[in-house]
């Protein structure tokens, strides 16, 4: 009989793992600030004692390895905390969207099997209290506004700052990232500790960052876009800006006074940025990274945000199930406009053809992108992982092409999501919303370009025959059922709309892709 083999591997030990980066940075840099916000200043020795405390926690409360925690928060301080305690438990984050209402949270919690929700007291209108009471080990609240009803604020000073020492391997999973699905199920992308922080490494390198840098974060962190930037500034001893929402001047005076160096706006926050009467009278010099949040900046736009914000802007290719992909650098935004850019290190990104052969320059195809960075699949469903992780490449549904330079161009989507503001909506969800109503006979909901969102989501409505039903009236009642984002901004009432034998819809000349 074999002898049990003594973990001895740094693997084994658990030290290529998100969490692990957190307690290694508490040593190395115990009195730098990691995250800042509304005049709390914390250091990475106390946030990773914070951390612990809350793992201990949700440890006492039943949380065993491998289980599943919700967390809905917005970008605050206890929910950076949360994500590495939950990992520290050695249990699996999934983080919900604080814009859903309550039938869209039920909708994941019961999705992703969570054992226990970590919530905002903010969002308590967001959870149904007959759904906490289906969660084995029930929820804990924070409260960022009133410490004396925050349970994390109980349990730091309840439980030891020594870390649970909880076995984790960087092949276990981090946590389930939500994307949109094409049927308004969301889907949870595996991802594992080694392809989150081979997100991070790629981050920093493309980005052309070094450790330490501070960074001003008003992207969302229950985004990956906005977590990533977090978790890649954590990792390599940064010091993160929190904000709970942008606010122009707010960004103009931080960056000048905190000599932020990073920083991820969607194009209509540069837009309003642009548009500040006082916008050259604040010192930006500092910024050495701007990248794009979501759509990419407008043409029109790039040489503005170069000229009177910083030049040094970053656009790239990027998803949920592979976080990033290529970069175009600051030198090559006028040189190149349009374009995603080069592959980033250590990854690969073909266009290809039906028969998944790679196409030749200029053609148009289907992308795909091999890289560690690149998610497990998608939890609990099967069919959408084997139709999209193929071979050891994800293919993302995206249509473009390369040049003959080896540069990526997105022309088109094979997916039917409308990106809105640079958020994924899926139309099949606000249209079964849509049809729940006695009124209409059928619903179609569809892209058409917008000068503020980039695109804006619109119904097409047939009503039964003989009912009535108003724009106002409509808008009303979707708005029970669905987040403000996904709320159509136009509608259209039709005579009828056409489907074929199939019980599809006929072509609509106004729909517009997503990318």
């Amino acid at each position: 009989m074999m002898a049990e083999r003594t973990p001895t591997s740094a693997a084994d030990l658990g030290l290529y793992t998100v969490h692990h980066t957190l307690a290694v940075n508490a040593k190395r840099y115990a009195n730098r600030v990691a995250l800042a916000q509304d005049g709390v200043r914390m250091s990475y020795e106390e946030a990773n004692a914070r951390a612990n405390q809350l793992a201990h926690e949700l440890i006492a409360r039943g949380i065993r390895p491998g289980d599943h925690v919700g967390i809905l928060a917005g970008n605050s301080i206890p929910h950076v905390i949360a994500l590495y305690a939950v990992a520290k438990a050695g249990a699996i984050s999934a983080v919900l969207d604080v814009k859903w209402v309550a039938r869209e949270t039920a909708i994941s919690i019961e999705l992703f099997h969570c054992s226990l929700l970590l919530i905002d007291r903010a969002h308590a209108a967001q959870v149904a209290p007959e759904v906490i009471a289906t969660l084995r080990c029930g929820a804990l609240w924070c409260d960022i506004r009133d410490p004396s009803r925050c349970e994390f604020e109980q349990a730091y000073r309840a439980r030891p700052d020594s870390n649970p020492d909880v076995p984790a391997r960087d092949d276990h999973v981090f946590m389930y990232m939500l994307t949109s699905g094409t049927t308004g199920r969301p889907k949870g992308c595996i991802k594992t500790h080694k392809s989150y922080l081979h997100s991070c490494i790629i981050n920093l390198l493309g980005k052309r960052m070094v450790p330490g840098m501070s960074e001003l974060l008003v992207v969302p962190i229950y985004y990956n876009s906005g977590r990533n930037s977090l978790i890649t500034q954590l990792s390599f001893g940064g010091t993160t800006h929190l904000r709970e929402r942008f606010d122009p001047i707010d960004v103009l005076e931080t960056i000048q006074k905190e000599r932020i160096a990073c920083m991820a706006l969607a194009p209509q926050q540069c837009e309003d940025l642009l548009v500040q009467p006082r916008l050259d009278s604040y010192d930006k010099s500092s910024l050495r990274v701007l990248r794009k949040a979501g759509l990419p900046f407008q043409k029109r736009s790039v040489q503005a945000i170069m000229q009177r914000i910083t030049p040094h802007v970053f656009q790239g290719y990027g998803g949920t199930e592979f976080s990033e992909a290529s970069i175009l650098t600051p030198e090559e935004q006028l040189s190149k406009i349009g374009s995603a850019g080069l592959p980033l290190w250590g990854t690969e990104i073909d266009v290809v053809g039906p028969d998944r052969k790679r196409l030749p320059p200029g053609t148009q195809g289907v992308i795909r992108v091999r890289s560690p960075s690149v998610c497990e699949g998608y939890y609990n469903d099967t069919d959408a992982t084997a139709t999209s992780f193929q071979d050891g490449w994800y293919y993302s549904g995206d249509l473009g092409f390369l040049d003959d330079d080896g540069y990526l161009y997105i022309s088109d989507r094979e997916k039917n999501l409308i990106k809105t503001g640079g958020i994924n909506v899926s139309p099949a969800e606000i249209e079964d919303v849509l049809l729940s109503f006695e009124e209409v006979a059928d619903a179609a909901v569809i892209g058409v370009p917008d000068e503020r969102w980039g695109t804006a989501i619109k119904a097409v409505i047939e009503l039964r025959p003989g009912a009535r039903l108003s724009e106002p009236e409509l808008l009303r009642r979707c708005a029970e059922g669905l987040s403000r984002y996904k709320l159509p901004k136009t509608v259209e009432f039709v005579e009828r709309l056409s489907r074929n034998a199939l019980g599809k819809l006929g072509r609509i000349p106004d729909r517009t892709p997503s990318s």
